[in-house]
């Protein structure tokens, strides 16, 4: 038979907001730095195993069984936790970029519904080329927040398809689908808030370029 650990806190979720994930980040490092650099429970019963393997041979294969089984439950911990680091770290980075292309969105939409708008023809001119920079910085950004999320979903994917995250099958293949889904609800959501920018864009340029 095969020891398991039956669950590990907090669930497996992808969450929006980089300034709480970064905090998650930090304590999960942490943990992931603690059963690197401390002696676990688990390596001592390994160590008292591989002592009663060696002192009570009548036993020694069911000892020995015994660790295997410490030893791939330990296994699966250690992987449980570098999987969960690795989505972790996509995450935090497309919420990063996710935000700073908001905030160019939000900086090309004030600069088209500024309701003064020019009618001097060098203003005007000044405006436009203004507007241009913002839709290149926003575009820009919006590219690099797009292949962020793809990785992020490439990632979630391939563990719906495996469905866990260690030798527990399809234990967070519900779990999983669901955070692709928010995922692709956030790209979902860029891609409509720059359908958004570009109409109102569209629409400040033609009134300004007939005024040219």
């Amino acid at each position: 038979s095969r020891i398991f650990f039956r669950k590990l806190n907090p669930g497996f979720a992808v969450t929006s907001g980089s300034d709480a994930e970064l905090q998650m980040h930090g304590c999960r490092y942490n943990v992931k730095k603690l059963f690197k650099s401390k002696q676990s429970p688990v390596e001592e019963l390994l160590r008292q195993a591989d002592q009663l393997i060696s002192t009570q041979k009548p036993r020694a294969e069911v000892y020995a069984a015994m660790a295997e089984s410490l030893g791939l439950a330990w296994k699966d911990v250690n992987s449980h936790l570098e999987q969960r680091k690795q989505i972790l770290d996509l995450n935090v980075t497309y919420q990063s970029r996710a935000e700073d292309c908001m905030d160019r969105m939000r900086a090309l939409e004030i600069a088209c519904q500024d309701s003064a708008l020019p009618v001097e023809i060098e203003a005007v001119r000044e405006l436009l080329t203004k507007i241009h920079e913002l839709k290149r910085l926003m575009l820009e950004s919006l590219m690099v927040s797009l292949q962020d999320g793809k990785l992020l979903l490439e990632k979630l994917r391939e563990i719906s398809t495996q469905g866990t995250l260690d030798s527990r099958p399809d234990h967070i293949k519900t779990s999983s689908e669901y955070a692709i889904s928010q995922v692709e609800h956030w790209l979902e959501n860029l891609h409509d808030r720059r359908a958004d920018c570009w109409r109102l864009r569209g629409r400040v340029v033609k009134l300004n370029w007939n005024n040219v």
